[in-house]
């Protein structure tokens, strides 16, 4: 079984999660105390620039998922594909938009964002419609591209591995 669709989009990468504590802070003895602290890990961050505005990081992040899952959903949709709960084998290659200041010579977008990053969004955005859970791709083959003439995207494939072991003759 081969799952083979597209993600229409500029891929963004799923970045770093940062720790961050809550909890309400109050006063003991003249130092300040957490009360009630648990610490959870917060996906993305904003960044402010160098002109005061701030990056929009998470939203371009969470809507590049949302593409990923939807083109899934709708691959899922068409073919009747379920879930796997198998090992998988993975194909990505990204086409990212090429900047129009970056010299002719220059073949592959080999700067930011990092391609395994990019591949952690994908996998994780599959979870549960592809695959029950995106531990199961045991191999992958990841392309980072510039999408010259055609639309920034993500074209994917997820093939079911045979679940079994084959006894060979000795």
């Amino acid at each position: 079984m081969i799952a083979r669709f597209t993600a229409v989009g500029i891929p963004q990468p799923q970045g770093s999660k940062s720790p961050k504590l809550l909890g309400k802070w109050i006063m003991v003895n003249g130092q300040r105390a957490l009360l009630n602290a648990r610490a959870v890990l917060i996906e993305g961050r904003s960044i402010k620039r160098k002109d005061g505005t701030w990056s929009d990081g998470p939203k371009r992040h969470k809507r590049w998922r949302e593409a990923v899952r939807l083109a899934a959903l709708d691959f899922q949709r068409r073919t009747g594909w379920e879930t796997v709960a198998d090992p998988c084998s993975m194909v990505i290659a990204f086409y990212l938009p090429r900047p129009a200041s970056l010299p002719k010579r220059v073949l592959f977008p080999a700067k930011k964002p990092d391609l395994s990053k990019l591949a952690r969004a994908a996998e994780d955005s599959l979870s549960g419609i592809i695959y029950v859970d995106d531990a199961l791709v045991v191999t992958s083959l990841l392309h980072k591209r510039f999408a010259i003439g055609s639309v920034p995207r993500a074209e994917i494939m997820v093939e079911r591995l045979v679940p079994y072991a084959v006894k060979l003759p000795l």
